[in-house]
């Protein structure tokens, strides 16, 4: 299998004439290039940035942490 960016069938054999079936529904099976193209994986990188298809997502780059007295505790016998 190859894998191609900025195509239409980003999916292919990379040995012509090979051929491999998914069954896709009850008795309905089709090349597996086809349902990759049409289902597409997920990828992940290292800096947690994810691409399916064509629709790329960039890794979150601000988070918030919790400050001294956003957050407290319960003793015992205290309500809520």
């Amino acid at each position: 299998m190859c894998f191609h960016l900025g195509v239409v069938r980003m999916i292919t054999y990379a040995t012509p004439g090979a051929s491999l079936e998914v069954e896709s529904a009850h008795d309905n099976w089709m090349p597996l290039d086809e349902w990759l193209s049409e289902y597409s994986p997920v990828f992940y990188a290292a800096d947690r940035s994810s691409f399916e298809g064509m629709n790329l997502m960039a890794p979150l780059l601000q988070t918030q942490g919790l400050t001294s007295g956003w957050t407290g505790s319960l003793g015992r016998g205290e309500a809520a």
